[in-house]
Protein backbone atom coordinates (compact mmCIF):
# COMPACT_ATOMS: atom_id res chain seq x y z
CA UNK A 1 0.00 0.00 0.00
CA UNK A 2 1.78 3.18 -1.00
CA UNK A 3 0.19 5.58 0.59
CA UNK A 4 0.82 3.98 4.10
CA UNK A 5 4.49 2.50 2.94
CA UNK A 6 4.94 6.29 2.45
CA UNK A 7 4.29 7.44 5.71
CA UNK A 8 6.03 4.61 6.91
CA UNK A 9 9.47 5.87 4.96
CA UNK A 10 8.92 9.19 6.42
CA UNK A 11 8.84 7.81 10.10
CA UNK A 12 12.37 6.18 9.24
CA UNK A 13 14.04 8.74 6.98
CA UNK A 14 13.27 11.24 9.88
CA UNK A 15 14.72 8.85 12.41
CA UNK A 16 16.86 6.45 11.18
CA UNK A 17 15.99 2.47 10.14
CA UNK A 18 18.13 1.95 13.18
CA UNK A 19 15.15 2.88 15.33
CA UNK A 20 15.49 0.56 18.48
CA UNK A 21 18.84 2.06 18.80
CA UNK A 22 18.67 5.45 18.01
CA UNK A 23 15.31 6.17 19.52
CA UNK A 24 14.37 5.64 22.39
CA UNK A 25 11.24 4.20 23.53
CA UNK A 26 9.15 7.02 24.39
CA UNK A 27 9.82 8.46 21.25
CA UNK A 28 9.38 6.03 18.87
CA UNK A 29 5.89 4.92 20.67
CA UNK A 30 4.99 8.75 20.26
CA UNK A 31 5.55 8.41 16.46
CA UNK A 32 3.97 5.19 16.15
CA UNK A 33 0.77 6.95 17.81
CA UNK A 34 0.24 9.27 14.73
CA UNK A 35 1.41 6.68 12.27
CA UNK A 36 -1.30 5.04 13.91
CA UNK A 37 -3.99 7.60 13.62
CA UNK A 38 -2.77 8.14 10.04
CA UNK A 39 -3.28 4.53 9.00
CA UNK A 40 -6.85 4.62 10.83
CA UNK A 41 -8.37 7.34 8.70
CA UNK A 42 -6.57 6.71 5.57
CA UNK A 43 -8.22 3.28 5.76
CA UNK A 44 -11.78 4.38 7.08
CA UNK A 45 -11.44 7.09 3.91
CA UNK A 46 -10.53 4.43 1.05
CA UNK A 47 -13.23 1.95 2.67
CA UNK A 48 -15.72 4.43 2.44
CA UNK A 49 -14.80 5.10 -1.15
CA UNK A 50 -14.90 1.64 -2.39
CA UNK A 51 -17.29 0.15 -0.42
CA UNK A 52 -19.48 3.41 -2.74
CA UNK A 53 -17.95 2.04 -5.45
CA UNK A 54 -18.59 -1.63 -5.39
CA UNK A 55 -22.63 -1.22 -5.02
CA UNK A 56 -22.73 0.56 -8.59
CA UNK A 57 -23.77 -1.20 -11.28
CA UNK A 58 -21.38 -1.93 -14.31
CA UNK A 59 -23.33 -1.54 -17.78
CA UNK A 60 -22.65 -1.67 -21.10
CA UNK A 61 -24.46 -0.72 -23.71
CA UNK A 62 -24.80 -1.14 -27.25
CA UNK A 63 -26.38 1.52 -29.58
CA UNK A 64 -27.49 3.18 -26.56
CA UNK A 65 -29.23 1.00 -24.81
CA UNK A 66 -27.99 -1.49 -21.65
CA UNK A 67 -27.35 -4.89 -22.55
CA UNK A 68 -27.11 -7.90 -19.80
CA UNK A 69 -24.60 -10.43 -21.59
CA UNK A 70 -21.17 -12.12 -20.36
CA UNK A 71 -19.59 -8.53 -19.93
CA UNK A 72 -22.57 -7.78 -17.38
CA UNK A 73 -22.44 -11.11 -15.51
CA UNK A 74 -18.51 -10.86 -15.17
CA UNK A 75 -18.32 -7.53 -13.45
CA UNK A 76 -21.73 -7.51 -11.51
CA UNK A 77 -21.91 -11.46 -10.54
CA UNK A 78 -18.81 -13.38 -10.58
CA UNK A 79 -15.55 -12.03 -12.36
CA UNK A 80 -13.60 -14.81 -11.30
CA UNK A 81 -13.43 -18.07 -9.33
CA UNK A 82 -12.88 -16.86 -6.10
CA UNK A 83 -14.75 -13.58 -5.51
CA UNK A 84 -17.83 -12.23 -6.40
CA UNK A 85 -18.32 -8.56 -8.26
CA UNK A 86 -18.72 -6.96 -5.16
CA UNK A 87 -15.11 -8.22 -3.62
CA UNK A 88 -13.36 -7.58 -6.78
CA UNK A 89 -14.75 -4.23 -7.74
CA UNK A 90 -13.94 -3.03 -3.94
CA UNK A 91 -10.56 -4.16 -4.47
CA UNK A 92 -9.73 -2.68 -7.67
CA UNK A 93 -11.09 0.39 -6.04
CA UNK A 94 -8.84 0.11 -2.75
CA UNK A 95 -5.75 -0.92 -4.35
CA UNK A 96 -6.19 2.33 -6.89
CA UNK A 97 -6.63 4.61 -3.80
CA UNK A 98 -3.69 2.71 -1.87
CA UNK A 99 -0.92 2.08 -4.39
CA UNK A 100 -1.94 4.67 -7.24
CA UNK A 101 -2.61 2.20 -10.04
CA UNK A 102 -4.41 -1.39 -10.50
CA UNK A 103 -4.16 -4.28 -13.00
CA UNK A 104 -6.76 -6.45 -14.16
CA UNK A 105 -5.90 -9.10 -16.52
CA UNK A 106 -8.12 -12.04 -17.91
CA UNK A 107 -6.74 -15.92 -18.45
CA UNK A 108 -7.16 -17.81 -20.74
CA UNK A 109 -11.48 -19.20 -19.82
CA UNK A 110 -12.17 -15.55 -19.07
CA UNK A 111 -11.70 -14.93 -15.80
CA UNK A 112 -10.83 -11.49 -14.45
CA UNK A 113 -7.67 -11.22 -12.25
CA UNK A 114 -6.46 -7.98 -9.87
CA UNK A 115 -2.92 -8.25 -10.02
CA UNK A 116 -0.74 -8.08 -6.44
CA UNK A 117 2.84 -7.28 -8.58
CA UNK A 118 3.65 -6.28 -11.58
CA UNK A 119 6.70 -4.89 -13.88
CA UNK A 120 5.99 -1.90 -15.96
CA UNK A 121 8.03 -1.28 -19.44
CA UNK A 122 7.08 2.08 -20.80
CA UNK A 123 7.71 2.34 -24.49
CA UNK A 124 8.05 5.19 -27.03
CA UNK A 125 5.33 5.62 -29.62
CA UNK A 126 4.54 1.58 -29.05
CA UNK A 127 2.19 0.24 -26.05
CA UNK A 128 3.63 -0.33 -22.57
CA UNK A 129 4.14 -4.02 -21.64
CA UNK A 130 3.32 -5.47 -18.73
CA UNK A 131 5.84 -8.13 -17.07
CA UNK A 132 6.39 -10.54 -14.07
CA UNK A 133 2.60 -9.95 -13.32
CA UNK A 134 1.24 -12.01 -10.31
CA UNK A 135 -1.66 -12.93 -8.86
CA UNK A 136 -2.31 -15.27 -5.65
CA UNK A 137 1.48 -16.49 -5.23
CA UNK A 138 0.78 -17.08 -9.27
CA UNK A 139 3.43 -15.76 -11.48
CA UNK A 140 1.92 -15.19 -15.52
CA UNK A 141 4.61 -16.33 -17.88
CA UNK A 142 3.60 -14.35 -20.61
CA UNK A 143 3.41 -10.25 -21.21
CA UNK A 144 0.50 -8.13 -21.52
CA UNK A 145 0.27 -5.18 -23.91
CA UNK A 146 -1.85 -2.18 -22.71
CA UNK A 147 -4.73 -2.71 -24.95
CA UNK A 148 -5.02 -6.78 -23.84
CA UNK A 149 -5.59 -5.55 -19.70
CA UNK A 150 -7.57 -3.01 -17.81
CA UNK A 151 -4.94 -0.33 -16.38
CA UNK A 152 -5.91 2.37 -13.70
CA UNK A 153 -3.69 4.41 -12.72
CA UNK A 154 -4.32 7.99 -10.76
CA UNK A 155 -2.23 10.47 -12.24
CA UNK A 156 -2.24 12.78 -9.71
CA UNK A 157 0.17 11.86 -6.31
CA UNK A 158 -0.63 14.98 -4.59
CA UNK A 159 -2.25 13.73 -2.07
CA UNK A 160 0.58 11.15 -0.78
CA UNK A 161 2.76 14.32 -1.22
CA UNK A 162 0.32 16.39 0.93
CA UNK A 163 -0.06 13.49 3.50
CA UNK A 164 3.55 12.75 3.77
CA UNK A 165 4.32 16.54 4.86
CA UNK A 166 1.20 17.09 6.90
CA UNK A 167 1.82 13.82 9.06
CA UNK A 168 5.02 15.04 9.78
CA UNK A 169 4.13 18.20 11.16
CA UNK A 170 1.52 16.44 13.33
CA UNK A 171 3.64 14.12 14.59
CA UNK A 172 5.11 16.77 16.53
CA UNK A 173 2.08 18.40 17.94
CA UNK A 174 0.95 15.06 18.91
CA UNK A 175 4.39 13.85 20.78
CA UNK A 176 4.20 17.25 22.78
CA UNK A 177 0.85 16.86 23.65
CA UNK A 178 1.89 13.07 25.18
CA UNK A 179 4.46 14.45 26.23
CA UNK A 180 2.54 16.75 28.37
CA UNK A 181 0.30 14.57 29.10
CA UNK A 182 2.35 12.07 30.25
CA UNK A 183 3.92 14.13 32.39
CA UNK A 184 1.15 15.90 34.38
CA UNK A 185 -0.55 11.63 34.16
CA UNK A 186 2.25 10.66 36.37
CA UNK A 187 2.60 10.01 40.13
CA UNK A 188 5.12 11.59 42.11
CA UNK A 189 6.31 10.95 45.55
CA UNK A 190 8.59 12.77 47.80
CA UNK A 191 9.84 11.11 50.34
CA UNK A 192 10.73 12.78 53.52
CA UNK A 193 13.19 11.52 55.74
CA UNK A 194 14.65 12.21 59.16
CA UNK A 195 18.95 12.43 59.28
CA UNK A 196 19.70 9.22 60.55
CA UNK A 197 18.64 7.30 57.30
CA UNK A 198 21.84 9.56 55.57
CA UNK A 199 24.16 8.51 57.84
CA UNK A 200 23.17 5.10 59.32
CA UNK A 201 24.17 2.73 56.83
CA UNK A 202 21.75 0.04 57.68
CA UNK A 203 18.72 2.27 57.76
CA UNK A 204 19.83 3.43 53.92
CA UNK A 205 19.47 -0.01 53.00
CA UNK A 206 15.87 -0.52 54.58
CA UNK A 207 15.20 2.63 52.66
CA UNK A 208 16.56 1.88 49.45
CA UNK A 209 14.43 -1.74 49.88
CA UNK A 210 11.00 -0.21 50.49
CA UNK A 211 11.47 2.19 47.51
CA UNK A 212 12.17 -0.92 45.08
CA UNK A 213 9.85 -3.76 46.79
CA UNK A 214 7.14 -1.74 48.15
CA UNK A 215 6.51 1.94 47.00
CA UNK A 216 6.45 0.66 42.90
CA UNK A 217 4.17 -1.75 43.62
CA UNK A 218 1.89 1.01 45.73
CA UNK A 219 2.32 3.00 42.46
CA UNK A 220 1.30 0.39 40.35
CA UNK A 221 -1.50 -1.59 42.00
CA UNK A 222 -5.02 -0.10 42.37
CA UNK A 223 -5.74 -0.86 46.28
CA UNK A 224 -2.32 -1.71 48.05
CA UNK A 225 -0.95 -0.77 51.35
CA UNK A 226 1.99 1.00 52.45
CA UNK A 227 3.63 0.89 55.59
CA UNK A 228 4.88 3.90 57.22
CA UNK A 229 8.30 3.94 59.19
CA UNK A 230 9.44 6.15 61.62
CA UNK A 231 11.47 9.15 60.14
CA UNK A 232 10.11 8.62 57.04
CA UNK A 233 7.04 10.22 55.08
CA UNK A 234 5.90 9.94 52.06
CA UNK A 235 3.64 12.99 50.36
CA UNK A 236 2.30 13.16 46.50
CA UNK A 237 2.72 16.32 44.93
CA UNK A 238 2.65 17.93 40.85
CA UNK A 239 0.14 18.83 39.26
CA UNK A 240 -2.55 16.34 37.60
CA UNK A 241 -5.09 18.62 36.31
CA UNK A 242 -4.41 16.91 33.05
CA UNK A 243 -8.21 17.43 31.17
CA UNK A 244 -6.48 19.86 28.72
CA UNK A 245 -3.68 17.76 27.23
CA UNK A 246 -5.90 15.08 26.62
CA UNK A 247 -8.52 17.18 25.02
CA UNK A 248 -5.61 18.38 22.86
CA UNK A 249 -4.76 14.49 21.80
CA UNK A 250 -8.00 14.02 20.78
CA UNK A 251 -8.47 17.19 19.02
CA UNK A 252 -5.19 16.19 17.29
CA UNK A 253 -6.42 12.87 15.90
CA UNK A 254 -9.91 14.93 14.66
CA UNK A 255 -7.71 17.15 12.76
CA UNK A 256 -5.69 14.32 11.06
CA UNK A 257 -9.28 12.58 10.32
CA UNK A 258 -10.43 15.94 9.32
CA UNK A 259 -7.31 16.23 6.39
CA UNK A 260 -7.45 12.71 5.04
CA UNK A 261 -11.41 13.40 4.45
CA UNK A 262 -10.77 16.84 2.38
CA UNK A 263 -7.64 14.71 0.90
CA UNK A 264 -10.03 12.06 -0.26
CA UNK A 265 -12.97 14.71 -1.20
CA UNK A 266 -14.95 13.15 1.58
CA UNK A 267 -17.73 15.56 3.20
CA UNK A 268 -16.88 15.61 6.67
CA UNK A 269 -20.13 14.89 8.11
CA UNK A 270 -20.30 11.86 6.03
CA UNK A 271 -17.07 10.87 6.82
CA UNK A 272 -18.12 10.51 10.48
CA UNK A 273 -21.30 9.18 10.27
CA UNK A 274 -23.54 12.13 10.47
CA UNK A 275 -26.60 11.66 8.10
CA UNK A 276 -27.48 15.66 8.53
CA UNK A 277 -29.10 16.89 4.59
CA UNK A 278 -27.74 13.46 3.55
CA UNK A 279 -29.12 13.96 -0.22
CA UNK A 280 -27.01 17.29 -0.35
CA UNK A 281 -23.91 15.37 1.11
CA UNK A 282 -24.59 12.15 -1.00
CA UNK A 283 -24.20 14.40 -3.89
CA UNK A 284 -21.39 15.79 -3.30
CA UNK A 285 -19.58 12.41 -2.67
CA UNK A 286 -20.13 11.28 -5.87
CA UNK A 287 -19.27 14.74 -7.41
CA UNK A 288 -15.94 15.22 -5.99
CA UNK A 289 -15.04 11.52 -4.17
CA UNK A 290 -16.60 8.80 -6.61
CA UNK A 291 -16.84 9.94 -10.00
CA UNK A 292 -13.02 10.99 -10.98
CA UNK A 293 -12.47 7.32 -10.26
CA UNK A 294 -15.77 5.96 -12.12
CA UNK A 295 -15.01 7.91 -15.15
CA UNK A 296 -11.80 6.37 -15.54
CA UNK A 297 -12.73 3.15 -15.23
CA UNK A 298 -15.56 3.74 -17.80
CA UNK A 299 -13.08 5.20 -20.20
CA UNK A 300 -10.26 2.38 -19.69
CA UNK A 301 -13.02 -0.64 -19.75
CA UNK A 302 -14.51 0.83 -23.12
CA UNK A 303 -11.11 1.57 -24.57
CA UNK A 304 -9.90 -2.17 -23.45
CA UNK A 305 -13.01 -4.30 -23.88
CA UNK A 306 -14.76 -2.68 -27.38
CA UNK A 307 -11.90 -0.22 -28.60
CA UNK A 308 -12.45 2.26 -31.45
CA UNK A 309 -14.50 0.21 -33.36
CA UNK A 310 -16.82 -0.78 -30.62
CA UNK A 311 -16.98 2.93 -29.82
CA UNK A 312 -17.93 3.73 -32.85
CA UNK A 313 -20.58 1.22 -32.74
CA UNK A 314 -21.63 2.58 -29.42
CA UNK A 315 -20.44 0.07 -27.82
CA UNK A 316 -19.55 1.77 -24.14
CA UNK A 317 -18.99 0.66 -21.03
CA UNK A 318 -20.76 2.56 -17.88
CA UNK A 319 -20.75 2.83 -13.85
CA UNK A 320 -24.34 3.49 -12.63
CA UNK A 321 -23.55 5.80 -9.22
CA UNK A 322 -27.54 5.71 -8.48
CA UNK A 323 -27.06 2.68 -6.54
CA UNK A 324 -25.00 4.75 -4.33
CA UNK A 325 -27.59 7.04 -2.76
CA UNK A 326 -30.41 5.84 -0.07
CA UNK A 327 -33.89 6.82 -1.21
CA UNK A 328 -37.27 6.64 0.01
CA UNK A 329 -39.64 5.48 -2.64
CA UNK A 330 -42.64 7.74 -0.98
CA UNK A 331 -40.07 11.26 -1.27
CA UNK A 332 -38.84 10.21 -4.84
CA UNK A 333 -42.34 10.21 -5.29
CA UNK A 334 -43.40 13.31 -7.60
CA UNK A 335 -39.29 12.65 -9.14
CA UNK A 336 -41.19 9.20 -10.80
CA UNK A 337 -44.69 10.94 -12.12
CA UNK A 338 -42.72 13.78 -13.71
CA UNK A 339 -40.36 10.90 -15.52
CA UNK A 340 -43.06 8.95 -16.30
CA UNK A 341 -45.23 11.98 -17.61
CA UNK A 342 -43.24 13.79 -19.63
CA UNK A 343 -42.59 10.45 -21.68
CA UNK A 344 -38.71 10.33 -20.69
CA UNK A 345 -38.52 7.22 -18.95
CA UNK A 346 -41.64 4.05 -18.80
CA UNK A 347 -42.68 2.50 -15.76
CA UNK A 348 -40.50 -0.39 -16.23
CA UNK A 349 -37.27 1.91 -16.55
CA UNK A 350 -38.15 3.43 -13.29
CA UNK A 351 -39.22 0.40 -11.29
CA UNK A 352 -35.47 -1.10 -12.80
CA UNK A 353 -34.22 2.56 -11.02
CA UNK A 354 -36.14 1.89 -7.57
CA UNK A 355 -34.85 -1.21 -7.25
CA UNK A 356 -38.21 -2.58 -7.86
CA UNK A 357 -39.45 -5.88 -10.21
CA UNK A 358 -40.24 -4.81 -13.60
CA UNK A 359 -43.82 -5.68 -14.94
CA UNK A 360 -42.91 -6.71 -18.18
CA UNK A 361 -46.21 -6.31 -19.47
CA UNK A 362 -46.83 -4.15 -22.88
CA UNK A 363 -48.38 -1.39 -21.25
CA UNK A 364 -45.49 -0.96 -18.81
CA UNK A 365 -43.27 -0.70 -21.25
CA UNK A 366 -44.68 2.26 -23.24
CA UNK A 367 -43.80 6.03 -23.06
CA UNK A 368 -46.42 8.52 -21.68
CA UNK A 369 -46.92 11.92 -22.01
CA UNK A 370 -49.66 14.31 -20.68
CA UNK A 371 -51.41 16.99 -22.25
CA UNK A 372 -49.99 19.65 -20.91
CA UNK A 373 -46.68 19.16 -23.03
CA UNK A 374 -46.46 20.15 -26.91
CA UNK A 375 -44.04 20.99 -29.01
CA UNK A 376 -42.62 24.32 -29.22
CA UNK A 377 -43.79 24.95 -33.21
CA UNK A 378 -47.60 23.86 -31.89
CA UNK A 379 -47.15 26.82 -29.10
CA UNK A 380 -46.04 29.09 -31.92
CA UNK A 381 -48.73 28.66 -34.27
CA UNK A 382 -51.35 29.04 -31.03
CA UNK A 383 -50.00 32.65 -30.67
CA UNK A 384 -49.50 33.61 -34.04
CA UNK A 385 -53.24 32.20 -34.24
CA UNK A 386 -54.52 34.02 -31.19
CA UNK A 387 -52.64 37.40 -32.54
CA UNK A 388 -53.96 37.23 -35.91
CA UNK A 389 -57.73 36.78 -34.28
CA UNK A 390 -57.06 39.63 -31.97
CA UNK A 391 -55.95 42.43 -35.28
CA UNK A 392 -59.45 41.03 -36.72
CA UNK A 393 -61.61 41.99 -33.88
CA UNK A 394 -60.22 45.56 -33.97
Amino acid sequence: MKIISKLKEWLFDSFGKDEVIRLSGNTYEKNKCSLYFAEMAIDRAVSFIAGSISKCEFKTYLNGKSIKERDYYDWNIRPNLNENASQFKYRIVKKILLDGEALVVTDSTGNYWIADSLYKEDRKLEQSIFKSVSVNDYMFQKEFKMSDVFYYKLEDDDIIKLMHHVFSLYSDVLGHAIDSYQEKNTKKIKAKLDSSYTSDAKKKETFEEIITKQLKPFLETRSAVLPEYEGMNFEEFGNFDFEIEAKEIAEIRKDMFDMVANSFKIPKNLFYGDVADLDSVQDTLIALAIEPITNMIEQVNTTTMFGYEGWMEKRQFKVDTSKIKYFNLFKIAPNVEKLISSGFMCIDETREEANLEELGTEWSRQHFMTKNFTNIEEVLRQLAGEKGGSDEQI
